[in-house]
Formats: structure tokens, sequence, C-alpha cells
């Protein structure tokens, strides 16, 4: 009788989800109107996409949404994989990137960009004398 070793090589492939790398800090994402004015002109770096099964027309199914209460009217389109500059009324928009692999995995990359007004300052109460 002879004792035999049998040795097997078993490779499991496992499909790790998309995820989004470099998303934007809301926190960086704050912006003022010019003094009098309702819009200030915002930008971002839009982020990048990595799949593990991800072929290069894939990039294609990447979505953007901007959302604000109340609904911004007519929606904006933007391009998901440029960067991003665009001219925002006083408020606070959620952007949020999203894909889906041939897996159906989701990422998603949400934030939030803020557009504040700058006033002139007025006295009340004080009278004018010409």
């Amino acid at each position: 009788m002879t004792n035999a070793i049998i040795f097997r090589n078993i490779y499991l492939a496992v499909d790790q989800p998309p995820q989004f790398k470099n998303c934007p800090l809301s926190e960086d994402l704050v912006f003022q109107t010019a003094t009098g004015t309702t819009q200030a002109e915002v930008s971002w770096n839009a982020p990048d996409i990595s799949d593990d099964n991800m072929e290069d027309e894939d990039r294609e199914n990447v979505e953007v949404t901007i959302e604000r209460d109340p609904p911004l009217d007519p929606p904006l389109v933007l391009e998901p994989l440029e960067d991003q500059t665009l001219t925002l009324d006083k408020g606070v928009y959620t952007v949020v990137y999203t894909y889906t692999d041939v897996n159906l995995q989701d990422a998603e990359c949400p934030f939030t960009v803020t557009v504040e007004g700058r006033y002139i300052p007025c006295i009340l109460g004080v009278e004018t004398h010409n």
C-alpha cells in the first residue's frame, strides 16, 4: 500500500465592492456670494471610482445628482467624471455620485455644497442728513 498526499489549489474569486476615491469633504465646500449678490461660483474635483471588475467603458455608469430644498428648476445635469465649476444660488445642496457594478454592488460618494450670502452692513435707526 502506497501513501499519497494530494494537494489541490483552490482559488476563490472574491468580488470586492466598488469604491469612490477622493470624495470631496463637505466642510471644504462652503462658498460665499459676492457682496450684495445671491450667487457664487463653486467648484470641486470629481471623485474617482475603482472596482475590481471595471472596464474603461464602465466608468460611464457613474451618475451624479444635485438636489436642494426647494428643488432646482430645471434640474442640473452634470458630467460625472469631470471636475465641476458652476454658479449656484444661496443654499445647501446635496451632491451624490453613484455607481453600480456588473454584480449590482453599489458605491456612493455623498457630500454637501453650501453657498452663504454676504450682505452689505446696514445700521438701523440712524438718520442721514444731507
